[in-house]
């Protein structure tokens, strides 16, 4: 999905109901609006402009950084039905089975100058310029994050801070000095015996899934583990995310750690998802 390094890519997919007009023009506007300036229709060594490079695809560059478009109409994934089938939110997976085409806005300017902050902004003011009744959610690639359109999501597009929401858990995570991410870390270890509760009280399709943080030395690393077995207070599970900078365990491999180390949880019956309050928070929902 992608990650931090150099060999994966920042972008924001906005993933539409149905096949819309895109061209030059209306994508030319669209960044006119969010950048408050005039861009060019043709290549310029230091300016800013936008122009069509071929069939569906846009070069874009702001500030000298290098940007594009990409639309397709046709759904973002290969497989739209597999990937809901990993997603637990019913409403999102539903948006990943019927979205019909995408917009998405990329980053590819490799220098090394930009703030992850200012580049997320740069990628939110458009997107948010693309925002119309066919848009039915934003896929953040970094993180692998899913997000509905509505109120929340303008919310976060439109904030100081959509990093926050949208980068991977490793970088827009640990923020000590919110009091939203400590609020949601103490709610759910609060509520964690009703974790343990539901636990005991499992079937067949239910999900459970813990959240903490990892570190190899590479930095730390807030990931999600679906959880196999709770036992003399461990846990063993899955690793539910892809790592972006921990190397030493990858998407799919099996860990085990104590519960005192979980700093969020969430549990699904497959109809109703209860817990990830530090995604809420992410997602810039009260």
């Amino acid at each position: 999905m992608g990650s931090g390094d150099n060999n994966k890519f920042t972008s924001l997919a906005l993933l539409l109901a149905q096949p819309r007009e895109v061209n030059a023009k209306i994508l030319r506007e669209a960044a006119e609006r969010a950048f408050r300036r005039t861009f060019a229709t043709t290549k310029q060594e230091d300016g800013d402009f936008l122009v069509h490079t071929r069939a569906g695809q846009y070069a874009l560059q702001v500030d000298g950084k290098a940007m594009g478009v990409i639309y397709s109409d046709a759904p973002y994934w290969n497989d739209p039905k597999q990937v809901a089938s990993q997603v637990d939110d019913p409403k999102l997976a539903r948006l990943v089975i019927d979205h019909r085409a995408w917009i998405s806005v990329d980053w590819f300017d490799r220098g090394e100058t930009t703030d992850p902050r200012d580049i997320y902004q740069m990628l939110s003011a458009l997107v948010l310029e693309l925002l119309s009744e066919d848009a039915r959610g934003v896929y953040a690639t970094e993180s692998g994050k899913l997000f509905r359109c509505n109120a929340n999501l303008r919310k976060i597009l439109r904030s100081g801070s959509p990093m926050m929401s949208f980068a991977p858990d490793s970088v827009s995570f640990n923020r000590e000095d919110d009091p939203r991410m400590l609020a949601a870390i103490a709610k759910a270890k609060r509520r964690w015996p009703e974790f343990i509760l539901h636990w005991g009280k499992r079937k067949p399709g239910h999900r459970f899934g813990v959240k903490r943080v990892f570190n190899d030395g590479h930095g730390d690393e807030v990931m999600w583990v679906i959880v196999e077995s709770i036992e003399n207070g461990r846990i063993v599970g899955t690793l539910n995310n892809e790592p972006s900078y921990v190397t030493s365990i990858q998407l799919g491999a099996t860990v085990e750690f104590g519960v005192g180390d979980v700093v969020d949880f969430f549990y699904s019956d497959g109809q109703r998802t209860v817990g990830a309050f530090t995604d809420a928070v992410l997602r810039g929902e009260d």
